[in-house]
């Protein structure tokens, strides 16, 4: 830090102090004075300068001494002394030595031998330092914070893989009911065809002997009444006294005219005369 003033004297010093003040109003305050006597008061925030430290600010963390050397010119600038560290209950080090770091009522400019080099005069201010201590606090929130919020997206995503596993096995199982349902169909209508095949192949086979049954039926009364007993049988055929070569069935169907023997004439396709 270096900075001119023109009311700068020498030995003056500058106790740099950062932090809240007690009633929140201040960031950063600056003692003015002269080494071991009373002087002012400097809020950085707001440059009023007042007689002695009003107590408005509670210095945390570190802070630092310059001590004001005079150029010339009624100019000079603050080089720093030696550095104090705050450790804690009102306890700090002052150039690696134990220090009660204090604000008094201004030392009487006149008891120079009873005046402490470290005291500055003010108000009695304890500097206590919590910006460490609440440094801390906010890390140890932060981390628990961080971990909370870990703990709790690592819950939210275990729930999400759990319903998706869940859906998954639900979509599996549905698939395989429908993969059932579709193949019990299919048998079933199998099972179906199968069955009406039966059924015509029966129904052809039974018309068919119907069929076949008539026929022979109706052969049976042709060759019963035309005077055969088998359709190959034959027959000699006499004109008059002489014997005028055979006959058969389809013959005699033929000479009588049997319409019904004639429309039926496939019958005895199926029973050919063998010679």
């Amino acid at each position: 830090m270096e900075a001119e003033m023109e009311t700068g004297t020498q030995g003056q010093w500058l106790l740099s102090v950062r932090g809240p003040g007690v009633d929140g109003t201040h960031g950063e305050a600056v003692y003015l004075g002269p080494q071991a006597h009373g002087g002012n008061c400097l809020c950085e925030e707001t440059l009023e300068e007042t007689p002695g430290c009003t107590g408005c600010f509670m210095p945390r963390g570190r802070v630092a001494a310059y001590n004001w050397v005079f150029v010339g010119a009624g100019r000079g600038k603050y080089e720093p002394m030696q550095r104090f560290s705050y450790v804690g209950e009102g306890q700090g080090r002052w150039d690696k030595q134990e220090f009660q770091v204090i604000c008094s009522p201004p030392a009487d400019a006149s008891d120079k031998e009873n005046s402490d080099p470290h005291v500055f005069g003010a108000k009695c201010v304890r500097f206590a330092d919590a910006r460490d201590e609440q440094r801390r606090r906010d890390r140890e929130a932060d981390a628990d914070r961080r971990w909370q919020e870990a703990l709790k997206e690592a819950e939210q995503q275990r729930q999400k893989d759990g319903e998706d596993r869940l859906r998954l096995l639900e979509l599996e199982q549905q698939q395989a009911e429908e993969e059932e349902r579709q193949r019990q169909i299919r048998e079933e209508q199998q099972a179906q065809e199968a069955e009406e095949e039966r059924r015509r192949q029966e129904e052809e086979e039974a018309r068919l002997s119907a069929e076949e049954a008539q026929k022979r039926e109706q052969l049976d009364q042709f060759l019963s009444k035309s005077g055969f007993t088998d359709a190959n049988e034959r027959k000699s055929r006499k004109t008059g006294m002489m014997s005028s070569g055979f006959t058969y069935p389809l013959h005699a169907a033929v000479r009588a005219a049997d319409i019904q023997a004639r429309g039926r004439r496939p019958v005895f396709a199926e029973f050919r005369i063998k010679k």
